[in-house]
């Protein structure tokens, strides 16, 4: 039995644990990074959207004082005039409606990100766990057959 014991070797169920807890950890570190990834792409959109309602409404501005020009000597104009500024107060509402449900989407996908990391992290706690508890019968095992080899 001493020469078995001799031959078997004494790191390989540890090797595996260690790699196993090592592959654990990098995939955990590749999701955060990939996280990172997509919020940083979502800051990005947000900042393009920002500009272009920014452009729009300059342009929303030009043409409002081009036709208030016009209403002063028209009454057709006047009357496109008053359209437009209703126009103009509908689409500002409908700016504000967006940016309030991009707002919730953003809190939605954040709350959504924490509720993962939280997943992965007490799941994988529980797998560290089981994974240390295996480790420490194989090393129990280990002494129980050095004692019965008396090594």
């Amino acid at each position: 039995m001493e020469q078995e014991f001799t031959k078997l070797p004494k790191d390989l169920n540890r090797n595996q644990y260690l790699k196993r807890i090592n592959e654990i950890i990098g995939n955990l570190k590749a999701q955060k990074k990939e996280i990172h990834g997509i919020l940083e792409e979502i800051r990005d959109i947000q900042r393009d959207t920002e500009g272009v309602v920014q452009q729009i409404k300059k342009i929303d501005n030009d043409v409002e004082e081009f036709i208030f020009n016009e209403a002063k000597k028209d009454k057709v104009a006047m009357s496109i005039y008053k359209e437009i500024i209703h126009l103009k107060e509908n689409f500002d509402k409908l700016v504000v409606n967006i940016q309030e449900q991009n707002k919730m989407k953003n809190g939605i996908r954040e709350v959504e990100t924490k509720l993962e990391d939280f997943r992965i992290k007490y799941k994988n706690m529980e797998e560290i766990n089981k994974l240390e508890n295996d480790l420490n019968a194989i090393r129990a095992e280990n002494m129980g057959l050095k004692r019965q080899l008396g090594i």
